[in-house]
């Protein structure tokens, strides 16, 4: 687990205290922690995802969850992967995209084992 700076402390804390069943935008972040830039927001925020602090939905606004920090950016991927496979499955016009999905995810799993047995 790795040691958060303040300033990432202080977006994990905001994020957290977000009313239940949603997420901060960027600007909400940038303006309770008083940073002059959207651009810091997401350099933090993007160190927080690298080391397994919170993720987030590609191209999803407001997607932001909060992890334990005890995963790897594998696992973080492939929960990602995840969750984009059941939202393109639920739309009928996204099938061939979330087999294409799957595919790729089974392949990432398998890597995964693989290198857990060597």
């Amino acid at each position: 687990m790795y040691n958060l700076t303040h300033r990432q402390k202080q977006v994990l804390d905001f994020i957290q205290s977000y009313p239940a069943g949603g997420s901060p935008s960027m600007d909400e972040i940038k303006n309770e922690c008083g940073f002059s830039s959207k651009s810091t927001v997401h350099a933090i925020m993007k160190r927080l995802r690298e080391r397994g602090w919170i993720d987030w939905l590609p191209n999803r606004r407001r997607s932001i969850r909060v992890l334990d920090g005890k995963m790897t950016p594998k696992e973080i991927e492939i929960n990602t992967i995840r969750e984009c496979v059941k939202i393109l499955d639920s739309k009928p016009k996204c099938k061939i995209a979330a087999f294409e999905l799957k595919k790729a995810l089974t392949r990432i799993e398998l890597e995964q084992e693989l290198s857990n047995v060597s």
